[in-house]
């Protein structure tokens, strides 16, 4: 029995990270050694012991899907859609109905989502099941 090999063709990278919103700043900084560490602004981490993390600042997700959409998303979520926005867009590829089909994002996540995992404990043991955003 042989397996048939499907061929992939890698046509666009998007990131966003605490080194760079775009794959050339991203990579610059990578090269130079310049480090995305640094005390947190995001959060009010005063009360852990630890007050030093990667943070994305200055991301914008408006300028990668309406303020209806983004208010339904994490924050990690939204970065993710700007990635892939950035992915698709850096690919120089011609999307239309005909070939849209055949476009596929892969992405990875370190540890995204703890915000919302976070608000939704406390909405669901404070509120309830029925109090929680979809």
């Amino acid at each position: 029995m042989t397996a048939e090999r499907t061929r992939v063709l890698v046509t666009g990278m998007g990131v966003m990270a605490p080194t760079g919103q775009t794959v050339e700043e991203y990579w610059d900084n990578l090269v130079a050694g310049i480090s995305g560490i640094g005390k947190i602004t995001l959060c009010d981490a005063s009360e852990f012991p630890n007050d030093i993390a990667g943070e994305v600042s200055d991301f914008d997700a408006s300028q990668y899907a309406n303020l209806k959409e983004t208010r339904r998303m994490a924050r990690f979520s939204q970065m993710a859609v700007a990635a892939a926005a950035t992915a698709i867009e850096n690919s120089g590829l011609n999307l239309s109905e005909e070939n849209g089909e055949r476009l596929g994002v892969v992405m990875g996540n370190g540890n995204g989502g703890f915000p919302t995992t976070e608000e939704n404990a406390r909405t669901l043991f404070g509120k309830g099941a029925m109090r929680m955003s979809p």
